[in-house]
């Protein structure tokens, strides 16, 4: 029997056209999700955020993120009253957003505040810390990895 080169180059096409339709429906199911909603908004708002970060690395004590068993434990500096400091505490997934959490800064007299450890499932999060004392804001942030032996 006689090679046929178009049923070859048939073949060819159809299994090329099935290919690229796996990657096109395999894509769709992907989320990215941005990490700011309005992020041109937030890229005005940039050079505040230096003056933070700057004012945060100038103090002789840096406040501490850490992941801890009981959860996440964040540490102001002690130059602070407990009373004093207000701000936000956003805990965010990277990959998704649904999965963010904001608290109140609220330490206690030690100028120690505690997000429980079973807030967070297993992965990458980012803390942010974003916080005034003695009427002048300060900003932080921290990467942790949860592991599921944490939990």
């Amino acid at each position: 029997m006689p090679f046929k080169w178009e049923y070859t180059v048939a073949a060819f096409f159809v299994l090329f056209i099935v290919g690229v339709l796996v990657v096109v429906f395999m894509t769709l199911d992907d989320r990215n999700d941005l990490v700011v909603e309005h992020y041109y908004d937030a890229e005005i708002q940039y050079q505040r955020q230096i003056d933070r970060v700057e004012r945060t690395q100038a103090l002789a004590e840096q406040p501490s993120i850490q992941l801890t068993g009981a959860g996440i434990r964040i540490g102001f500096p002690r130059l602070f009253s407990s009373t004093d400091l207000t701000g936000l505490i956003h805990i965010y997934r990277p990959d998704d957003k649904r999965m963010d959490l904001s608290f109140p800064v609220g330490p206690d007299t030690a100028n120690v505040q505690l997000i429980p450890a079973g807030l967070f499932q297993p992965g990458r999060w980012n803390v942010q810390l974003r916080w005034s004392g003695a009427g002048v804001e300060y900003y932080s942030e921290e990467r942790i990895v949860v592991s599921g032996q944490q939990r």
